[in-house]
Parts: structure tokens; sequence; C-alpha cells
């Protein structure tokens, strides 16, 4: 009996304690919800070329500043492309805007779009969220890139060869003359990162729901 008259008091404070618990979820929902939408708007303004991105000097720049002759893009925005990919493992994807000049990558921070990343058109993010530069010429040119989550470089090393297989290597001093063999070797960790997570789309095509709240 006594036991049973227990559980009878514990019951309505276990409700309440459930209702509470439902009631936090329900507004932490919420929360993200509004989040999102507020991101998924920035991120559509930015493209159709209605709102800036702040760089880390607090100046604002938008898409066509980006672009080498914005006034020149076709209808389908032939020539700008972007990607939904999270650089910084907060599980919100940041916007990666490709351009015939520029690669950046733009997130929200109070509400106000920011520039995290800013670099030339040879540059792509790869699978582990470093950043890999090719430029090719006389030789082949790389350079990765590490960034921690306030888009300050944390690592970064250069590498080339050229046509008569002279390999050179730097991790931020001078470049050294290695072998063939060896510059193979020292590189294959940076080359043999894919990037097939990252789905680039034509500037013309709307960020989604969907596809903000499912990377």
């Amino acid at each position: 009996m006594g036991v049973i008259f227990s559980l009878m008091l514990m019951l309505p404070l276990a409700e309440k304690k459930l209702q509470k618990s439902i009631s936090d979820d329900r507004n932490n929902t919420i929360t993200e919800m509004n989040e999102l939408s507020d991101i998924l708007r920035l991120y559509n303004l930015f493209l159709k070329n209605e709102v800036g991105s702040n760089n880390k000097k607090g100046e604002s720049y938008f898409l066509k500043d980006y672009c080498n002759n914005f006034n020149k893009l076709d209808k389908t925005g032939n020539g700008v492309r972007y990607a939904l990919f999270d650089m910084t493992n907060d599980g919100i994807p940041e916007l990666h805007v490709l351009t015939d000049i520029s690669y950046s990558v733009h997130t929200v921070e109070g509400k106000k779009l920011i520039t995290w990343y800013e670099g030339d058109r040879y540059r792509r993010p790869l699978n582990n969220k470093a950043i890999l530069g090719k430029t090719e010429s006389s030789e082949t040119y790389y350079e990765y890139i590490v960034l921690d989550n306030k888009g300050e470089e944390v690592f970064s090393c250069a590498f080339a060869k050229n046509q008569r297989n002279i390999c050179l290597f730097s991790n931020g001093e001078d470049y050294i003359k290695l072998s063939k063999r060896k510059w193979e070797k020292l590189t294959s960790p940076f080359l043999s990162i894919g990037s097939d997570k990252i789905n680039w789309k034509n500037i013309n095509d709307k960020v989604e729901w969907t596809e903000l709240k499912g990377k």
C-alpha cells in the first residue's frame, strides 16, 4: 500500500518533468529551424547578389565583387557555382562559391554573412575539410592548406613538379629538391584525398531547406 501511495505521489512529478522535457525539445527545434531559416535566406540572397558578405576587416562584398565581369554572366549563371559543405564541424554547412577568379567560403555569424575564407579560383575544398590549390603552366604547382574553425591557417605546404620531373617541396620555408620517388611518397597523403563529398551546383539552383538541413 505504501509503495502504491509513493508511486501516486511521484507520478505527477514525472509527468511535469516529461512535459518540461517535451517543451524544451520543441523550443530547441523551433530555435534551430529559425536559425537555419536565417542562414538559408542569407545564402540565397548572396547568390542573387542582393546581400554582401563581410570580410575580417568588416568590409562588405557582393557576389559581383568576386567575379571578373559579373554583368557578362549568361542567364544560366554560367561561370559561377556553389556548394554546401561543413568546414567548421558545427553541423551546419558553409556556402562555397567558385567564380571565374575566386573561391570563397561564407558562413553566418550574428545574423550576418561572413567571409570565412577567400582564395583564387584554382583552390577547392577536400573531403577532409582542407583546401588544395592546383595551377598548371610549365610546372604543376600545389598548395595544401588546413584551417581552424575560425578560418585561420594552422598548416600549409607547397609542392611542385615540372615536365622534366624536377620535384620541389616546401613546408613554409625554402623549397627543397627531391627525387621523384621521394616526392611522390611525401605528397601522396595530400593528393590522394578526394573531393566527391562536395556537390557543386549552378548559381541559379536555389539552396533548398532539405539540402541545408541534411548536410
